[in-house]
């Protein structure tokens, strides 16, 4: 029976659609008897031989099963035919409504599915883009060894009797109260701040200056309205504060000495030529890196397409996940890591819905301009990985190839990767200088 007879499409939005079927009794009926057919195969009833069973027989054992297998054939057949007929993608799994069957009655059903949207890409050549103009320079260079000699530094008791100050590391003990009630969370025995560091909650480190050894004082601050205990924001806290110690970082000096920190280094000046390369080649990829944002958020402003929900909650589920996974690689308790987690998937929401954005657009883009992953472009990026993580090129290749999830999501990247390639290829690029400090990456 052609499809056409037994389906009506409407549209519920851009990317959800409605499929009503009406089934002739005919073709139950047909499914039906193919059904019991085979259940009378293998049903074991006392006193008949398997596939010799009375039909009457199997309906008074076996209708459910019948019925419900009956269905599911119909549901799985239609459906699928009509996906394919009406060249509809689903992005998930469809709703259905059925009231199941009925003797000599047409089987309806519906089924409601978010779909991709039917994208015809525009204006994606020539896209108006911006690209910092970074120059090294010395004061770069400097900044550099500065890091270098803060890796290396030590934190040192403060012997004079004087109060802390700015960038001096408290070491604390301290119990917070919210309306005259201790809390645990509010609570320490030895905590260590850099002070100025802006790491405590707002106002907390400016009233621990002046502080000598062993002081104690009585710390008032209020929440920010958005901090992420939600039972804490906006609240106002008392905290009893005793400085149980002062310490100063002390930098090594930057001579031969300092050198013999690093085994591949033999000189001050071979120690200066590395760090320079090394920076050049952060902010080179930072730059570029920076740029094809840009361009996948000029083509997301042209191209602002509908996109079903599904998939944006998947790849926030995603995203949300290796958040957890990186704190508590950090070292965050995971009970924690999820929390703050949780209150940032409004964030976590939007930055979904622009990835998801992207790749569709893009993947319309590539279909458009006939762009695709070859074996090679494959090859070549396994062969980067494994050089990377110091690894031989044939186990990193066995690796992928044992997981087919890997393999699809490394060819997914490739594919975008050479589609934003070929939109570079295309923008209007602008070099621009940016101010002293935009875009550095903090120690």
């Amino acid at each position: 029976m052609e499809i056409e007879n037994v389906v009506k499409v409407e549209d519920v939005s851009p990317v959800e659609k409605k499929l009503s079927f009406e089934i002739p009794w005919s073709e139950v009926k047909t499914e039906l008897d193919r059904s019991y057919r085979t259940i009378g195969k293998k049903a074991n009833i006392k006193g008949f031989r398997a596939g010799k069973i009375p039909r009457h027989i199997l309906e008074k054992y076996f209708k459910e099963e019948s019925e419900q297998e009956t269905v599911m054939n119909l549901l799985n057949r239609y459906y699928f035919e009509a996906l394919k007929e009406k060249d509809l993608r689903p992005a998930g799994e469809p709703s259905i409504d059925q009231k199941g069957i009925a003797p000599e009655e047409n089987f309806v059903f519906t089924a409601t599915v978010e779909v991709e949207p039917d994208i015809e890409p525009v204006d994606y050549e020539g896209l108006d883009v911006e690209k910092e103009d970074w120059q090294m320079t010395d004061e770069e260079l400097e900044k550099g060894l500065k890091q270098l000699q803060l890796m290396h530094s030590t934190l040192e008791a403060v012997e004079e009797d004087r109060g802390v100050e700015k960038d001096d590391f408290a070491v604390l003990r301290f119990e917070g109260k919210v309306d005259g009630v201790a809390k645990k969370e509010l609570s320490a025995e030895h905590h260590m701040v850099q002070v100025g560091s802006g790491s405590l909650i707002p106002g907390f480190e400016d009233q621990l200056l002046g502080m000598k050894k062993n002081e104690t004082r009585q710390v008032k601050v209020t929440f920010p309205e958005d901090y992420a205990n939600k039972d804490l924001a906006a609240k106002e806290a008392l905290f009893e504060v005793e400085l149980k110690d002062i310490r100063q970082r002390k930098l090594p000096e930057l001579n031969e000495e300092f050198v013999k920190n690093f085994e591949k280094y033999q000189s001050l000046d071979e120690l200066r030529d590395d760090l320079r390369k090394s920076i050049v080649e952060r902010n080179t990829t930072r730059v570029r890196e920076d740029m094809r944002r840009e361009i996948v958020n000029r083509l997301i402003e042209k191209n602002d397409v509908p996109v079903p929900n599904v998939y944006v909650e998947r790849e926030k589920r995603f995203i949300m996940t290796d958040a957890v996974e990186k704190m508590t690689g950090g070292g965050v308790p995971r009970e924690q890591a999820i929390g703050v987690v949780s209150n940032l998937h409004e964030e976590y929401g939007k930055q979904a819905l622009r990835m998801v954005k992207a790749t569709l657009v893009l993947r319309k883009v590539a279909e458009k301009e006939g762009i695709r992953v070859e074996d090679g472009d494959v090859e070549a990026k396994l062969r980067d990985l494994s050089e990377r993580y110091g690894r031989d090129y044939e186990s990193v290749r066995a690796s992928f190839e044992k997981n087919e999830n890997l393999m699809t999501r490394l060819a997914d990247e490739l594919h975008e990767q050479k589609t934003i390639d070929f939109l570079e290829g295309k923008a209007n690029i602008r070099l621009v200088k940016k101010e002293a400090g935009a875009g550095e990456e903090k120690p």
